[in-house]
């Protein structure tokens, strides 16, 4: 093909305008942009099987569950109404220790 005559300009136009042509037929991929942005840097794009992205979803949402789940078992179980108290256990009524009235406003 030379560039200098007006027929290989015609047959680069043509080219050019099937080139268009096939891209506009291309559907719409959104990690095309970057699979050729990889490729032009020299890296290589690492495809990853759909059983695994599966797995990592699957072992993300027990994660959560079982934390969830632990959580609301937890939060039963020091929320009972029981009170529970030890044998050896002192209260002490504030009120004989400290004058409170003194804090309040009158």
């Amino acid at each position: 093909m030379k560039l200098n005559g007006s027929k290989s300009i015609k047959e680069l136009e043509e080219i050019i305008d099937r080139v268009i042509e096939q891209d506009k037929k291309t559907a719409f991929n959104s990690f095309m942009v970057e699979k050729v942005l990889l490729r032009l840097q020299g890296k290589q794009v690492v495809i990853v099987p759909l059983y695994q992205k599966a797995l990592q979803t699957a072992a993300f949402a027990a994660c959560i569950l079982l934390a969830v789940s632990l959580g609301i078992f937890l939060g039963e179980t020091y929320s009972n109404d029981k009170i529970y108290t030890h044998p050896y256990e002192i209260t002490a009524d504030d009120s004989q220790i400290e004058r409170l009235d003194i804090l309040t406003a009158q």
